[in-house]
């Protein structure tokens, strides 16, 4: 066994619950996620009639894919960013069965990690930010977009990755804000953040001050939108703990993400410009991901309608 490690400080995420010790105490790993998605076939000079002389057109036509994806594994709570989560994939298995909510939008992932989920919806819409807080995340989402660069529509120049950080008001935009130039908004991409037409946030609710900041800057980015209607996709794991607090098994973190659910309207009364509307997805689509389901998995959106 390695000495100098601190089980107890070490947090893992369920999707790698099984693995040997020491798989667990590797620095970074990679995975190879396998789906299938699928393509309408444009070219009508290549399909055949049928016997009435129609179009015999085959729309969705199945292609094998794979993102190859660096990560961690057993890391201490501050780095669990760097790390694969089972909300991730469940937003990704929504990314892919809802292919044509994707095409031609422009999106912004919150706490994108990885960058698993960025990815994937890179595969549809027209430009994507992926952002998060911390310089080492950053890098890793950085280097797993440029590992899978083929899978992307629009190729790496669309696929940015930026540093934001809830708790503040305010967008790098100077390299010693960020440790690197490569993570700062230009003065064009904080202009852009008024078209946005998705936010994706993937398991981010663990911690009560996080989810506040969370659901501020999530008002913050839908106030400066310019656009009508504005949608925000929340996967989420409900977590239970027995607590010596309560004596019995709780979810305060989750229960703390309802409630600011629930407050969207009422804590920004007389200040916002939008009408907000919460909604619990189903999740009984498809898996295209190869994990385990549980119900404690959910997906939830927000939807801000411009006043009239």
């Amino acid at each position: 066994m390695q000495t100098g490690i601190d089980y107890d400080d070490l947090v893992l995420s369920t999707v790698h619950v099984g693995k040997s010790e020491s798989s667990v105490l590797k620095k970074s790993t990679i995975t190879v996620f396998q789906f299938e998605t699928t393509e309408e076939i444009t070219n009508f000079d290549q399909v055949a009639l049928d016997e009435d002389g129609d179009f015999d057109i085959q729309r969705k036509k199945p292609i094998h894919k794979e993102i190859i994806l660096s990560h961690q594994m057993g890391t201490p709570l501050a780095d669990v960013g760097m790390q694969v989560w089972l909300g991730s994939l469940l937003l990704c298995d929504w990314i892919l069965h809802n292919q044509s909510f994707f095409v031609d939008s422009i999106c912004l992932e919150l706490g994108t990690g990885t960058g698993l989920c960025s990815i994937l919806a890179g595969m549809f819409c027209k430009l994507i930010f992926c952002t998060d807080a911390f310089e080492s995340v950053l890098k890793l989402c950085q280097e797993n977009v440029k590992h899978n660069e083929l899978l992307l529509r629009n190729g790496l120049p669309f696929v940015k990755v930026r540093c934001l950080d809830w708790f503040s008001s305010e967008y790098s935009m100077k390299e010693e804000d960020c440790d690197s130039n490569s993570f700062a908004w230009s003065i064009e991409e904080v202009l852009c953040l008024k078209n946005i037409q998705i936010f994706l946030a993937a398991d981010v609710i663990y911690d009560n001050a996080l989810t506040d900041a969370f659901f501020k800057k999530v008002v913050n980015l839908f106030e400066l939108n310019e656009n009508k209607k504005v949608i925000c996709l929340i996967s989420i794991e409900k977590r239970v703990n027995f607590t010596i607090e309560d004596l019995d098994v709780s979810s305060h973190a989750y229960d703390h993400f309802r409630t600011n659910l629930a407050n969207l309207n009422s804590s920004h009364a007389g200040k916002s410009t939008r009408i907000y509307e919460v909604e619990q997805l189903n999740t009984n689509f498809p898996k295209y991901l190869d994990y385990e389901r549980p119900k404690e998995l959910e997906l939830w959106k927000v939807i801000g309608t411009r006043f009239q």
